[in-house]
């Protein structure tokens, strides 16, 4: 998951982090901090 620090938006981010937008907004200004905690296992 990632949180969009633009709009709010949170969303799956597929194939890692890198080159992600805001499926809402476009922006690449991300936040996918999110993302370790949850799949880290």
């Amino acid at each position: 998951m990632a949180k969009c620090l633009k709009c709010g938006t949170i969303y799956c981010v597929y194939g890692g982090s890198k080159g992600s937008e805001c499926p809402n907004c476009k922006s690449k200004d991300i936040d996918t901090s999110k993302e370790k905690r949850i799949f880290k296992k």
